[in-house]
C-alpha cells in the first residue's frame, strides 16, 4: 500500500487534515473509520487527538471535540511530569484544556509554554508558540490577547502566515472578530515579502 493510494491509512490522514479547513462533513467521514494514523510522519495519537477535538470544536461540536479528548489530557500531564521543559507538550495539553472548559489551567500551560522557549531563543519555533497560544487563547476567549500575538506574529515574520491563520479551525472563534479580520484583510500582510 502507498501514499498515493486514496485509501491507504496515510492517505487518509492527509486529507482529514486538508478536509478539516473547510469540509467538515468530508472530515466526519474520513474519521469514522480511522480515528489515528500511525505513520512516521504522523504526530501522536494524543497530539491527534487534540488536532482533531479542535476540528469538530470548530465547527460548533462541542460533544464530539470532548469524546476525542477521551483520557489524553491524563496522557499529556504524564509526559510533562518526564518532559517538564518541553513547549509542545504544554500547548497541546492546554489546547485540550481550554477545549474542556478549564481556562485558568489552559492559560498558565499556554504562559509556561511561551516562557519556555521565547522568540529570543529561538525566532521561528518561539513565533510558532506564540501562534499556538493565541489559538488557546481565543478558545478560552481572551480574543484581545490573541489577536495582539498573531498581530505580533504577522508583524515578525510577514505574510507567510495570513493564508494558513484564515483556514485554521484552531482560530473559529477569532472569525467575525472586526480586528482578525482587518489583520487577515489589510493588503500590507498579504503582500510579498521581496
Amino acid at each position: 500500500e502507498t501514499a498515493a493510494e486514496p485509501n491507504s491509512p496515510r492517505s487518509i490522514y492527509h486529507r482529514m487534515r486538508a478536509a478539516a479547513r473547510d469540509d467538515y462533513a468530508e472530515f466526519r467521514r474520513l474519521d469514522a473509520p480511522q480515528p489515528f494514523y500511525d505513520g512516521d510522519d504522523a504526530d501522536t495519537r494524543a497530539e491527534q487527538a487534540v488536532e482533531w477535538a479542535v476540528v469538530h470544536a470548530a465547527y460548533g461540536n462541542m460533544a464530539a471535540a470532548r469524546a476525542r479528548l477521551a483520557d489524553f489530557p491524563a496522557e499529556f500531564r504524564a509526559r510533562l511530569q518526564r518532559e517538564p521543559s518541553n513547549p509542545r507538550v504544554h500547548l497541546s495539553l492546554a489546547m485540550a484544556e481550554a477545549l474542556l472548559g478549564r481556562r485558568e489551567e489552559a492559560v498558565r500551560l499556554a504562559g509556561k509554554a511561551t516562557e519556555l522557549l521565547p522568540e529570543s531563543r529561538d525566532a521561528m519555533e518561539g513565533s510558532r508558540n506564540l501562534a499556538r497560544a493565541a489559538e488557546i487563547f481565543a478558545w478560552t476567549g481572551d480574543k484581545d490577547r490573541a489577536v495582539a500575538l498573531l498581530t505580533h506574529v504577522i508583524s515578525t515574520f510577514g505574510n507567510s502566515p495570513v493564508r494558513a491563520l484564515r483556514e485554521n479551525p484552531a482560530l473559529a472563534p477569532l472569525r467575525g472578530d472586526p480586528r482578525f479580520e482587518a489583520l487577515l484583510n489589510d493588503p500590507k500582510n498579504s503582500a510579498p515579502l521581496f
